[in-house]
């Protein structure tokens, strides 16, 4: 994980970060997931004062996020759980890519690297779906372990 210094370790100290990392555990019982498919991480929280990282994509953006959130929890007080737990989740080849290099009205090309467009995420998996070969197969592997 990469260390965050600066600005980026007093955005994660700031009150609304430290407010929302607490409300998570208001919103959501133990066990249950948040998805957070705009930055690419999965989170679970385990009891009261515990989260899990479950999975993340293997980047720099994302993981770079993930540390700031990570310091956030940290902060308000709560145990996080990385090592032996969370899956890292390769970035797929421009040529597997699902819009091969187009993008949908509103996505940036910077959403089609890191993953962090829902309606792009929910297009590939639908066309998966009705597909054939190994670049589809890989494709819908890489998608379905980190957006169902």
């Amino acid at each position: 994980m990469p260390v965050i210094t600066g600005r980026h370790l007093d955005r994660a100290h700031e009150e609304d970060m430290i407010s929302w990392v607490s409300g998570m555990f208001d919103h959501l019982a133990p066990g249950l997931l948040h998805l957070d498919s705009k930055n690419g991480f999965v989170l679970q929280v385990l009891h009261p004062s515990t989260v899990r990282v479950i999975q993340a994509w293997d980047n720099i953006a994302t993981l770079s996020i993930l540390s700031q959130t990570i310091e956030s929890f940290r902060a308000a007080g709560f145990t996080v759980e990385v090592d032996g737990h969370a899956h890292l989740t390769p970035m797929l080849p421009p040529s597997m890519s699902p819009n091969n290099g187009n993008q949908e009205v509103g996505e940036s090309s910077g959403d089609i690297e890191s993953g962090g467009s829902e309606s792009g995420q929910k297009k590939s998996m639908a066309s998966n779906s009705s597909g054939g070969g190994d670049e589809a197969a890989a494709l819908e592997a890489a998608h379905v372990g980190m957006w169902c």
